[in-house]
C-alpha cells in the first residue's frame, strides 16, 4: 500500500485519546514495539499527570478498511517558555525507558512515508520533532529516518542510554548454567544464609487493596539507599510517586504489574517494581535495605523475578536503562537507545540540532558518573545488585 492510500488524521483531545484505547493496544501487538511504555495505559496515565503546558497531537494512520495501522503518539509543547518554537515529542518522554512510533510490523516503510508526508503538510504545527529513548534496532526508527531524509529534513541521531537485556531459555536450570561461577556461588550462599538466619519469603503483590502500602515500601527502600549517598533518588518528588502509584494500579488491574517484596522476619527488606507484556518482563526500579546487603536480598529478588518470568513462558527479561555492573552478571547482551531530532525545512530551527547535541553529551556524562558510583558502592556492599538512579 502506498502512503497515499492511508487515511491520516490527528487525535487532539482527551476524548480522542480515550476512544483509541483498544485499537492502540491491538496495534501494539502487531508492531515491533510491544513494550510497557508504549501501551495506551502508560501513555494515558502519563498524560493525566503531565499534561500541563502541552497539547495532544496523536497522528493515526488507517488502511483502506479503516483499521488502525500506525500511531505516532505525539504531543506539542513550546521548546522553552517564551520562545516561539513548537516541538513534537512522544507521550511518556522523560519517564519511559523505551519509546517509539507504533507501526504495523512489515509495513514500517510505507507508514513512515505517509507520516512524514502528513507532518510536512502540517508544518505550522511544529518546528522541531524529537523521538527519545528509541531502541537502535527499531524498524520504525529506521523507516522514519529514511523518509525524513528523503523529504529533506535536517536531522541528528544521538546516542542515549544502554539497556542490558536477558534472553530467557525454557527453564531456570538452563539459564543458571549460563551464569558465571561466582554469580551462581553468591546466589546459593545468599539463599542458604538468609534462610538459616531468618524467616525469608518473596511475595508478589496481587491485591489492589495492598498496593498503596506495597508501593510505599518500594519507594522507601529505593529512597533510603540513595539518600545514604546524598542523592535525592528517583521517587523523591510527591508528583513522581503519585504517577507511579497510579500507573501501578492500572497495570495491576490489567495483569501487567510485577511488584515483588522480600520479607525477612516480617520486615520488608527488598523490592522490585517491574512490568509485563507478551514480549517479556521489564525491570523498572526497586531497592533494598543496606542493613541486609550481607544477605544479597536484592540479588535474590532479581533471581526470583527471572524465575517467574521463565515460568510464565516469557522469553525476555529487560533490565532497562543503565549500564550498572550488576546487570552484566546476568547478561552480556545490550541495546543502545537513540534520540532522533529533525527540524522542519525553512523553520529557522536548524541551530537547535547543535544545542540538542551539546545537551545530550552533558546528560550522558552526568549519568555515567552516577552509574560508576553506583557500581562501586554495590561492589563494596558485597551484593550483586545496584539500583538505577533515574534522572
Amino acid at each position: 500500500m502506498s502512503d497515499a492510500e492511508y487515511t491520516v488524521s490527528v487525535a487532539a483531545d482527551e476524548a480522542d485519546l480515550k476512544a483509541l484505547r483498544h485499537e492502540w493496544d491491538e496495534l501494539l501487538e502487531r508492531s515491533s514495539e510491544n513494550r510497557p511504555f508504549s501501551t495506551w495505559t502508560w501513555a494515558s496515565c502519563w498524560w493525566d499527570h503531565h499534561r500541563a503546558g502541552k497539547r495532544l497531537f496523536i497522528v493515526t494512520l488507517r488502511d483502506g478498511e479503516g483499521r488502525l495501522t500506525g500511531l505516532a503518539p505525539f504531543y506539542r509543547e513550546w521548546l522553552v517558555p517564551g520562545v516561539p518554537v513548537r516541538r513534537l515529542r512522544l507521550m511518556g518522554a522523560g519517564n519511559s525507558d523505551y519509546l517509539d512510533l507504533i507501526l504495523t510490523r512489515g509495513k514500517e516503510e510505507d507508514l513512515a512515508k505517509a507520516l512524514v508526508a502528513f507532518l510536512a503538510a502540517h508544518g505550522r504545527a511544529w518546528q522541531l520533532l524529537t523521538l527519545e529513548e528509541v531502541p537502535g534496532d527499531s524498524p520504525a526508527l529506521a523507516a522514519f529516518r529514511s523518509a525524513a531524509a528523503a523529504a529533506g529534513w535536517p536531522s541528528v541521531l544521538l546516542p542515549q542510554e544502554v539497556c542490558p537485556y536477558l534472553e530467557l531459555p525454557g527453564t531456570w536450570e538452563e539459564l543458571r548454567a549460563t551464569l558465571g561461577k561466582k554469580t551462581r556461588k553468591h546466589l546459593d550462599y545468599y539463599r542458604r544464609r538468609i534462610e538459616k538466619e531468618s524467616q525469608f519469603e518473596i511475595r508478589l503483590v496481587e491485591d489492589p487493596a495492598a498496593l498503596p502500602a506495597a508501593m510505599a515500601e518500594m519507594f522507601r527502600l529505593h529512597q533510603r539507599r540513595w539518600q545514604r549517598r546524598g542523592m535525592p533518588g528517583s521517587f523523591a518528588l510527591p508528583s513522581v510517586r503519585r504517577f507511579h502509584l497510579d500507573v501501578a494500579r492500572r497495570f495491576l488491574d490489567e495483569g501487567r504489574l510485577r511488584l515483588y517484596l522480600a520479607y525477612a522476619n516480617g520486615e520488608c527488606v527488598a523490592s522490585q517494581y517491574s512490568f509485563r507484556t507478551s514480549a517479556g518482563t521489564f525491570y523498572y526500579s526497586g531497592g533494598f535495605d543496606p542493613a541486609w546487603s550481607w544477605a544479597g536480598v536484592g540479588s535474590l529478588v532479581v533471581a526470583h523475578s527471572i524465575q517467574r518470568a521463565i515460568a510464565e513462558g516469557l522469553r525476555l527479561f529487560d533490565f532497562l536503562r543503565g549500564a550498572e555492573d550488576y546487570k552484566y552478571r546476568w547478561t552480556s547482551a545490550e541495546r543502545r537507545n537513540h534520540q532522533f531530532s529533525a527540524v522542519r525545512p525553512g523553520s529557522g530551527a536548524r541551530p537547535l540540532l547543535k544545542l540538542l547535541d551539546l545537551q545530550n553529551r552533558a546528560e550522558r556524562s552526568k549519568k555515567g558518573r552516577i552509574e560508576a558510583q553506583d557500581g562501586h558502592l554495590a561492589a563494596m556492599g558485597g551484593t550483586c545488585i545496584a539500583q538505577t538512579y533515574r534522572l
